[in-house]
């Protein structure tokens, strides 16, 4: 049987890829609300559709959770459009250290 919360994340990345960002961010919501264990990517792109959104709070939230989650893709994030309105804030150099230290963990 599928996984009704698997469907949802599914929907979540098809809204994604169309550019639906405010459905990306309904979806993913429901799935962090559903299940608390969930992989580090669904919090990394709620953050980028957040991010696209204008809402640099809730991305800046969801990229602490992916990190969370293991998420330690520093120089991939960094390189990520949605988050030009980010660069240079305290809030995004933090969550990037956290990424490379966790990167160097690994």
């Amino acid at each position: 049987m599928y996984d009704p919360i698997d469907h949802l994340a599914e929907l979540g990345w098809y809204s994604f890829k169309q550019g639906a960002y405010d459905k990306t961010v309904s979806y993913y919501e429901q799935v962090f609300t559903e299940r608390e264990d969930n992989p580090d990517y669904y919090y990394h792109l709620a953050a980028v559709a957040f991010a696209a959104l204008g809402n640099n709070k809730q991305a800046i939230k969801y990229l602490n959770e992916a990190v969370d989650h293991g998420w330690d893709h520093a120089e991939w994030t960094s390189q990520v459009e949605q988050f030009a309105s980010l660069a240079g804030t305290p809030d995004w150099e933090a969550v990037l250290a956290r990424m490379e230290r966790g990167a160097k963990k690994g």
